[in-house]
């Protein structure tokens, strides 16, 4: 018996960011809708306030308009990547191999996919923890 192999796309959306933000940015939903668009900016796991990440920045139309990708198969937007090793934000809001170490204080990790190539990343954003020295 044959089976129907059926292709699920990634999930994205529109929203508002800041000029500063780069595509290949981690992101967090910073405030209320405007209009139609969620407002989202970098993540940032030094900051509860600024977490938790819920994907990653693939596009920008315009200086403060952008596309951000919440699963599936994110394809070439990264290099250097280990296939098969599993990614966590970085303190840079950037996806790193590297666990973040603690700091005195509160130090946040949140997984966010798995390398499958060099450039392909599999995005399962998880619920972040809290980490102490």
């Amino acid at each position: 018996m044959a089976t129907s192999r059926r292709r699920v796309p990634p999930e994205s959306f529109r929203a508002y960011c800041f000029n500063t933000d780069a595509v290949g940015d981690v992101v967090y939903i910073m405030g209320p809708k405007v209009g139609q668009l969620y407002q989202v900016t970098g993540a940032d796991i030094d900051d509860i306030s600024k977490m938790p990440a819920i994907g990653v920045l693939t596009q920008k139309s315009a200086a403060t308009e952008c596309l951000v990708q919440t699963s599936g198969l994110l394809v070439g937007l990264f290099s250097g990547l280990t296939p098969g090793r599993p990614l966590f934000i970085g303190t840079d809001s950037r996806p790193t191999h590297t666990v973040p170490a603690p700091l005195v204080g509160r130090r946040w990790q949140q997984g966010i996919g798995t390398a499958l190539s060099a450039t392909d990343i599999l995005i399962n954003i998880v619920i972040p923890i809290g980490i102490r020295p």
